[in-house]
């Protein structure tokens, strides 16, 4: 069962990585029947753009680029432990 827990704590996840289309999938549906993870990402996505115009100094080329390469590389590792299938 994919929770709110769930959602919550993968949600930077979901909105900054390319998720297998599976996952994708029960992130969206989660997001279309629960209002209180979508006010959640949405409360995310705002605080992204907010960033973005407090701080638009850009990075010198190779910082930029050690930095996503390293987040990226995290959020692989930490997705593919997101979700735990329960059958019952």
């Amino acid at each position: 069962m994919f929770t709110c827990k769930h959602f919550a704590r993968h949600a930077n996840v979901y909105l900054e990585t390319e998720l297998p289309p599976v996952l994708h999938l029960r992130f969206t549906m989660h997001r279309m029947i629960c209002r209180n993870c979508r006010r959640y990402l949405n409360q995310m996505r705002q605080v992204a753009r907010l960033a973005m115009t407090m701080f638009p100094a850009a990075l010198p080329d190779p910082v930029e680029e050690s930095l996503l390469r390293a987040f990226r590389e995290r959020q692989q590792r930490h997705s593919e432990h997101i979700f735990i299938r329960h059958d019952a």
